[in-house]
């Protein structure tokens, strides 16, 4: 168990990447053995403001105006990183409500190592918008995984908090267009 958990030290970020596309099932039988979150947090940190950079250039290259862009991903950036900690720990209290043997961590874990691919191929139109559903399947491999829960029970504790924050949008589209048209009479 401590060769493995050297290996895994010795995993670099390409690689990672690279076995999270590849093989995931490996991957997250590897990424177990971390200790913490700092691994993913130092990963899902790089790889975002990677992204971030490559699209402030792009957006600088096609506008040539980009005081309101740095304004625009600085946001998204910090909203990213709290929701990540939020939903990971919704998606603990989930796995761990149902039996899943798992702490935090792992939870945190599965969702920075796979919002990966999201996080690189959003970058590239209409397949970045898509490739959310490769990450949120490698989220359910990953609870499976790190929590010893049946693929199924790894999707709901995956979908659930995804169904209920877009229940919440839909809630609150339908309460300001409601207020809206009553105000309007």
């Amino acid at each position: 168990m401590a060769k493995n958990k050297i290996a895994q030290q010795n995993i670099n970020l390409l690689d990672k990447i690279k076995y999270i596309l590849s093989n995931p099932n490996y991957f997250f039988e590897q990424v177990k053995n971390e200790y913490g979150i700092k691994n993913s947090l130092i990963t899902y940190i790089s790889v975002s403001l990677f992204s971030v950079v490559v699209a402030i250039s792009i957006d600088f290259t096609m506008s040539r105006n980009v005081s309101y862009f740095w304004l625009f991903y600085a946001i998204v950036v910090v909203l990213s990183f709290v929701f990540s900690f939020a939903y990971a720990g919704i998606m603990h209290l989930l796995a761990i409500s149902l039996k899943g043997s798992g702490t935090y961590s792992d939870a945190y874990r599965a969702y920075a190592y796979s919002m990966l691919p999201f996080l690189v191929l959003l970058l590239i139109p209409f397949v970045g918008s898509i490739s959310i559903i490769y990450s949120l399947i490698l989220m359910i491999i990953g609870i499976s995984k790190l929590y010893s829960l049946s693929k199924g029970n790894s999707a709901i504790v995956v979908l659930v908090p995804i169904i209920f924050i877009l229940g919440l949008i839909v809630l609150t589209i339908i309460y300001l267009f409601w207020g809206v048209r009553r105000s309007s009479f």
